[in-house]
């Protein structure tokens, strides 16, 4: 149904595949078909029903420790969040999602690009929220996600990035200023 663009059969059919797995207490297949079934309601544009099967895939995976699977539900539930203007709970996800990331040059379980993209939306977020510091740190930690990738063409956008941020936020003047002041730490 959901190929033949039969939309409503498919998320019936979705439902009954729920129920029948809550009530044979199979989790496996049940993340399975809420999994396909939140992409679905994602599709046709109605993220916010998935919300509820993305935090029950999130669940799954923390009582699993499936690392990549509930880093994932953050992203997705952070996505419909954002799409819809819901920048603080867009905002607490990605945070999630940031604090499952080991420290390092690298997390191979969740995959250097992931990371790289949470920085990314993360900056996104924090500028649309008038948070600049925390923008900021998110940029340099992105920039430091492509120098160990070693992608040049994502350092550089990074780079071109911040610096036109640098700009707007008018840091480099103030920083000046800071110093011309004696208050070196500030600067």
């Amino acid at each position: 149904d959901n190929q033949l663009k039969n939309t409503d059969d498919a998320l019936k059919y979705y439902a009954i595949a729920i129920d029948l797995f809550r009530r044979l207490q199979n989790e496996t297949n049940l993340i399975q078909v809420e999994v396909a079934q939140s992409l679905l309601l994602e599709q046709v544009g109605r993220g916010r029903e998935a919300l509820p099967l993305i935090a029950d895939g999130s669940e799954y995976a923390k009582r699993h420790n499936l690392r990549p699977l509930e880093f994932g539900a953050y992203l997705e539930a952070a996505q419909i969040y954002y799409t819809n203007g819901d920048l603080d709970p867009a905002r607490k996800e990605l945070e999630a999602a940031e604090s499952m990331v080991r420290p390092g040059p690298h997390d191979s379980e969740i995959g250097n690009q992931g990371v790289m993209g949470l920085y990314g939306r993360l900056a996104d977020i924090y500028k649309a929220l008038g948070i600049p510091t925390r923008e900021l740190i998110m940029i340099d930690k992105e920039f430091f996600v492509a120098v160990h990738l070693n992608d040049e063409k994502a350092q550089g956008l990074v780079v071109n990035y911040l610096d036109q941020r640098l700009r707007e936020l008018r840091i480099r003047e103030v920083a000046e200023q800071r110093q011309k002041q004696g208050r070196l730490s500030e600067s």
